[in-house]
Formats: structure tokens, C-alpha cells, sequence
């Protein structure tokens, strides 16, 4: 139905766009201006048209690079080597095993730039016991152009250093590391 609904839309505004480049032009013959302007009027109309869903796509991008170049940010500020029980098999450590360890604060600034549709989050991780400052994350998530939030509503994209994972998942694997035998041969 969705899909429909979207088809019907686009044929829509298809059909606007065409009678508007229809109506500048016979505008244009009334008001006697060459066959060149005319035709310059036209395209600049149907750009119009063009732009019109997709104006925020490109330096929407371009800001949400320029953010995860320049302020995106994970600070490892100390590690703690924990033993192995504490940590799942897939070496990500066991959130239900730390918890009265670890104090984990995360913060979202989803109006952070509305206008480009770019959210910031922010986490920290801090030690329960002492309340030492572990390490923080800065990022930023992009949720494209207007059109594609209309479109697709989930989709959002991450800065590229943090793998797919999210900046808060980088914290705990980065402070947070499985203790290291430190007599390899058993001895």
C-alpha cells in the first residue's frame, strides 16, 4: 500500500512539474521572449523540479562528513584488564556481569542539526568504585535527506571509523579488555 501510495505520488508530481514547464512556456510566448529564453526558462523550471526532493542530500552529506572528520572523538583516557569470566565468547564484555562496575552515561541531540537531519550522541564510561572518568565518545548519525526520511524512515548512516558498530559500543571494547595471561607457556 506504501509502495502505491508512493507510485502515485511521484506520477503526481511528475505531472506537475511537466504542467508547470507547459505553463512558463506559453508565459513566455505571451510575453514574446525568444525561442532560446524560452527554452532556458523551461530547463531552469524542470531543475526546479529536480531539486526539489533532493536539495539537502548533498551538503547534508558534506556537513555530516565535515562532523565525523573534525568532532567525532573516542577518548580512551584508562584501560582496565578484566579476567575472562566477565566477558562474552564473541569477546565483548558481559553487560549484566559489569554492571556494578561500570557506570555508563549516553546522551542524543536528535535536534542537534535539524535542518540536515544529523543527530549527535555522546557516552561516557566511568568507574563505580572510584568515579574515575574512563574514556568518552562523540559521534554522529546522519539520517539523510528530507525525502529519504519520508521514504525511508529507519535509515541512517554512522561515521566510517567506528565500523558499523556505534562510537558507545567502541568505548566499552576499548576500556573494558580481557586480562592478559601474563606468563604465556603456563609456567
Amino acid at each position: 500500500m506504501i509502495a502505491l501510495a508512493l507510485l502515485i505520488g511521484c506520477l503526481l508530481y511528475m505531472f506537475i512539474a511537466k504542467l508547470m514547464v507547459l505553463l512558463v512556456g506559453k508565459l513566455a510566448d505571451v510575453l514574446g521572449m525568444t525561442a532560446t529564453t524560452k527554452r532556458t526558462i523551461q530547463t531552469t523550471c524542470v531543475a526546479i523540479f529536480v531539486l526539489i526532493p533532493m536539495w539537502d542530500i548533498i551538503p547534508g552529506w558534506m556537513y555530516f562528513k565535515h562532523l565525523c572528520d573534525n568532532q567525532a572523538e573516542t577518548n580512551i583516557l584508562k584501560t582496565v584488564d578484566l579476567e575472562e569470566k566477565y566477558f562474552l565468547p564473541n569477546g565483548q564484555a558481559d553487560g549484566q556481569k559489569v554492571a556494578d562496575k561500570f557506570k555508563s552515561f549516553f546522551s542524543s541531540d536528535k535536534q542537534f542539526s535539524a535542518l540536515f537531519h544529523i543527530e549527535k550522541r555522546e557516552s561516557a564510561l566511568q568507574d563505580s568504585r572510584t568515579g574515575e572518568m574512563l574514556g568518552t565518545t562523540k559521534e554522529f548519525v546522519y539520517r539523510g535527506g528530507w525525502i529519504t526520511r519520508l521514504i525511508l524512515p529507519d535509515a541512517r548512516y554512522l561515521c566510517s571509523q567506528y565500523q558499523g558498530s556505534s562510537a558507545h559500543m567502541v568505548l566499552w571494547r576499548e576500556v573494558i579488555r580481557p586480562k592478559r595471561d601474563s606468563n604465556p607457556e603456563g609456567r
